[in-house]
């Protein structure tokens, strides 16, 4: 994840172990609030589903769409681009905890923000 605010168009950068997506940093901070979103919907529903059981979720702005899916302790994330391009990347079960526990420092890193 990376942050360039000197450039004209597309000033983030979100990305995987295999793929990046340069992102606006409008798409940036909507992946930040999608993500703390996300969080507290994984956490809400791994208290509710068993184990073995399957789920799929989707939160959208009008720039950007996280969805989630999988079982409770080995989902998935993916990321899509909205408008404009079009462009996408999957986080597997063990990126997105790294990415939950890093996001609070990157969100106030990259956009100078507080959680």
């Amino acid at each position: 994840m990376g942050y360039d605010p000197i450039q004209l168009c597309y000033q983030g950068l979100l990305g995987g172990d295999t793929w990046a997506i340069e992102v606006t940093a409008a798409e940036l901070v909507d992946f930040f609030d999608l993500a703390d979103k996300m969080k507290v919907l994984m956490g809400d529903l791994a208290e509710e589903l068993v184990d073995q059981e399957e789920f799929s979720c989707d939160l959208q702005t009008e720039q950007l769409k996280l969805s989630a899916s999988g079982l409770p302790k080995c989902h998935h994330w993916q990321v899509q681009t909205v408008l404009g391009r079009r462009a996408e990347g999957i986080w597997d079960y063990g990126a997105v905890l790294d990415l939950c526990a890093a996001l609070p420092e990157m969100r106030s890193q990259i956009l100078n923000v507080t959680p």
